[in-house]
């Protein structure tokens, strides 16, 4: 097993673990896990790559998440719209 998915592993049984217990998850570990499971569905969703960083190339994030949204059916109008709302719920969405 790789790094990347021993730390998903990792990652999902310990969010996992908690849930079971009724422990809440905190901003820290839910934005671990979010991480992990985007980098896990990008590896599945044709071989695609995140760079190690996330915020070393944001282009690639949104051009994988358009390709699988797009495979999913939505259209452009459906896509710019998901996206707006979800800047518009974003804590930084104001910056």
């Amino acid at each position: 097993m790789n790094r990347s998915n021993a730390n998903l592993a990792l990652a999902l049984g310990t969010a996992a673990l908690r849930m079971k217990r009724g422990i809440a998850l905190d901003a820290e570990a839910r934005r671990q896990l979010v991480e992990l499971l985007l980098r896990g569905a990008m590896a599945l969703h044709g071989g695609h790559q995140l760079p190690s960083r996330l915020d070393a190339d944001p282009h690639a994030v949104i051009t994988v998440a358009v390709e699988i949204a797009r495979e999913a059916g939505l259209t452009g109008m459906e896509l710019a719209t998901a996206f707006n709302d979800a800047i518009e719920r974003s804590p930084i969405g104001g910056r």
